[in-house]
């Protein structure tokens, strides 16, 4: 894994605990808010690390149906996310 892989998805998890630590608080925009920020920060690490550089204009090669990239592993982060966008829509 590259510095810069570990980079995107160290921060992707720093805004998640971020998140979870405002939820507990019920500071509830901010848990969104960073949930959000780790939504879109994991799959730049995820494009990383298949060697693209997702934050070039340069046009990429689109992906076919059935590749490696098209079937993600399930991950922590996003089982965790949801939980704590759900647990806000059933505060409401």
């Amino acid at each position: 894994m590259t510095a810069r892989l570990q980079a995107w998805i160290r921060q992707a998890q720093n805004d998640l605990a971020m998140a979870e630590f405002a939820r507990s608080g019920q500071f509830y925009a901010q848990a969104c808010y960073h949930c959000s920020q780790a939504a879109e920060k994991a799959p730049i690490g995820l494009l990383i690390g298949l060697g693209q550089d997702p934050l070039t204009q340069e046009p990429r090669p689109q992906l076919a149906p059935g590749s490696r990239a098209w079937r993600l592993p399930p991950t922590s982060w996003s089982t965790r996310a949801s939980r704590v966008t759900a647990e806000r829509t059933r505060a409401w």
